[in-house]
């Protein structure tokens, strides 16, 4: 139990930290969105691609420990 929480801590970590600063750096935002709007519009798309990846990762490993048994 206490290595779930470790995992789940770390991918809460990353999909609300670190997905943000790659979308800053890596994303465009969409024409039209000019300024400081565009950082912030990029660092919303990223947060919504980790929160949406780490979701996936919540579900497919609730499956895998309560079915996998």
């Amino acid at each position: 139990m206490e290595q779930d929480k470790k995992i789940f801590n770390w991918v809460l970590i990353i999909a609300l930290f670190v997905f943000p600063v790659v979308g800053m750096i890596f994303l465009d935002a969409p024409e039209g969105v000019e300024g400081s709007d565009a950082l912030f519009f990029s660092a919303a798309i990223g947060l919504g691609w980790g929160l949406f990846l780490a979701a996936i990762f919540a579900i497919f490993w609730v499956v895998k420990r309560y079915l996998g048994k």
